[in-house]
């Protein structure tokens, strides 16, 4: 596992501290990080999807999407 060191405002670092709770503020900052990273993965799926279809999603397709990811 890595260990780094960053700096973060003050009032970001205990808001941080408040909703990070038990699991801490490293467990928390990894977790949002791996969403991130997940969310851009999904983001880039999608453009690819997009690009070999034809162009951009419909509504519909937007929709049933979301659904199913739930």
């Amino acid at each position: 596992m890595a260990k780094i060191s960053i700096s973060i405002d003050d009032d970001l670092y205990q808001r941080l501290r408040a909703v990070a709770g038990s699991a801490g503020v490293s467990a928390w900052l990894a977790e949002a990080a791996n969403a991130r990273l997940r969310a851009e993965a999904l983001h880039e799926v999608a453009a690819e999807i997009a690009e070999a279809t034809g162009g951009p999603f419909t509504d519909q397709e937007i929709d049933e999407a979301g659904a199913w990811l739930r």
